[in-house]
């Protein structure tokens, strides 16, 4: 697929196919293959007629979080229409808790054995994974969400999202929620200082090299 928008369409194009393998990858783990072209399509066509992107500095890290987004869009318009329908299927409501009280009471414990863990996210995380082991929700394991928001927290300050995954239909939600976690952190979380490499004359070198 080629695409052509923006003020400068070559450079967009150009952009396009040299990320478009790796963000269908990357689509295709937070949607699954069917629609994976799609929506990396749909992701890369609003990133370009963006009035920033012309101002965008990495390119690469904006269009992941623009899939990412895109996906979430995707994601809750199939929980609304699955909800509706199970609505509509559903016996009527029992007055019993869904959650036993010992299950909060792991997710407290968790929760205030980890005030250490600088990271919210790492924390809200280990609370779902300790009400999981408890036992979870009466109804059985289906759906696991995890969302953050901090000030300028998105990609270049441009948006407050810090984490927002969620997961849905699926045999062990809370355990795919975490995979989710880890990859948020290697695609869409800025290197540390401890953790950049910084480029002497050889690497240099090598990295600028033509390959075979």
């Amino acid at each position: 697929m080629m695409l052509s928008v923006g003020t400068a369409p070559d450079a967009d194009a150009d952009v396009y196919a040299r990320h478009a393998p790796e963000l269908v990858r990357f689509a295709t783990v937070l949607a699954g293959p069917s629609g994976a072209d799609d929506l990396v399509a749909s992701a890369v066509l609003k990133a370009f007629t963006n009035p920033g992107w012309t101002g965008v500095q990495n390119q690469r890290a904006y269009l992941y979080r623009a899939v990412l987004n895109e996906a979430r869009q995707e994601g809750r318009a199939n929980v609304r229409r699955l909800r509706r329908e199970q609505l509509a299927a559903a016996p009527e409501r029992s007055d019993t808790p869904h959650v036993r009280p010992e299950v909060l009471a792991a997710m407290l414990e968790s929760w205030e054995a980890t005030q250490d863990e600088p990271e919210l996210a790492r924390r809200l995380l280990a609370a779902l994974q300790a009400g999981d082991r408890a036992g979870g929700d009466r109804r059985g394991r289906q759906s696991a969400a995890l969302l953050v928001v901090r000030e300028e927290a998105g990609y270049g300050g441009m948006d407050d999202v810090a984490v927002d995954l969620r997961v849905d239909e699926h045999r062990e939600p809370v355990t795919e929620l975490a995979r989710l976690l880890d990859l948020n952190r290697i695609y869409l979380t800025a290197s540390t200082e401890e953790e950049r490499v910084h480029l002497d004359g050889d690497l240099r070198a090598e990295l600028e090299a033509p390959s075979a």
